[in-house]
């Protein structure tokens, strides 16, 4: 369903906490009544430039959601670069003017409806969030960013099957886009598929990368497996300071512990910093590979 400008305009001007200055007669000029140039959608604008993060390196081109995270370097050198980062930074009043500013010079650009949805999606209006990525996709109907972002909606829903079905056409509709893989995999783990997991992981886990995410979920697709060797030899390409926590470290000491390097494991295991989240995996380990706190 193509929704028109009119109506996309007011649901932005509707949530936002201060209002659009209108003009009074006196001051319209002809400038007012100009067409506006409108700015189509490119392949080369889908890719992110300019960003310095090597521990989210396999990513950066495609999500800035792990560059922030991880403290890494965004240049930022478009408007929507700023739309995207306005949104990253959570200054989600800025991301709005910049829309209803600009909304009609991108009226038919997937790229920025889909990042006008990923922005409701950070602010967790998931509503509204669906309204711009199906915008998004009735210009461009196989638009691999956008049924990304759905399945990123819906897994923090908690509605797994439409992410699993929203990721995997995003996978099919663009093969090179990594993204994709990586949610897929994540996605899988949780659910104790490492074989898929694994599958998925292939195009991401080049044995130079940089990527604490994607060499934690490897190595913990081997520990699944019980390749605890293997599991090892990912984990321990992953920078110390990460492995003191939860996410990274309990994983690594299990599998320290299941290759028979059970002092080793017992150590990192104490070293951690444990967060509500995973308290009670953190115990189970422990009891389970001689923890001494």
């Amino acid at each position: 369903m193509k929704l028109p400008v009119l109506v996309l305009i007011l649901i932005l001007s509707s949530c936002a906490s201060q209002k659009t200055k209108e003009k009074s007669i006196d001051e319209i000029t002809n400038e007012d009544f100009k067409p506006v140039k409108v700015v189509r959608y490119t392949r080369s604008d889908d890719s992110l430039k300019n960003i310095k993060a090597a521990l989210s390196e396999q990513l950066n081109k495609e999500s800035l959601q792990r560059v922030y995270k991880y403290d890494g370097e965004f240049k930022v050198d478009s408007l929507l670069d700023q739309l995207v980062a306005f949104c990253h930074q959570r200054e989600f009043e800025k991301a709005k003017d910049l829309v209803r500013t600009h909304s009609r010079k991108f009226i038919k650009n997937p790229i920025f409806w889909n990042q006008v949805g990923s922005c409701f999606v950070l602010e967790k209006d998931y509503r509204k969030a669906l309204l711009f990525f199906n915008r998004a996709l009735s210009i461009k109907g196989n638009y691999a960013p956008a049924l990304n972002n759905l399945g990123i909606m819906y897994l923090r829903k908690r509605d797994f099957s439409r992410a699993l079905v929203a990721f995997k056409r995003a996978r099919k509709e663009n093969r090179f886009s990594k993204t994709p893989n990586f949610n897929l995999a994540s996605l899988y783990l949780q659910f104790g598929q490492y074989e898929l997991a694994l599958s998925s992981l292939k195009p991401l886990a080049s044995s130079s990368t940089t990527d604490v995410d994607v060499l934690n979920m490897v190595g913990t697709g081997f520990l699944m497996k019980n390749d605890a060797k293997q599991a090892v030899s990912w984990f321990e390409k992953i920078p110390t300071e990460f492995l003191e926590k939860d996410h990274f470290g309990i994983n690594y000491a299990l599998a320290l512990y299941q290759s028979g390097q059970n002092k080793k494991a017992q150590d990192i295991w104490e070293d951690i910093d444990v967060t509500q989240n995973y308290s009670e995996y953190y115990k189970l380990v422990g009891r389970h590979i001689g923890g001494r706190k």
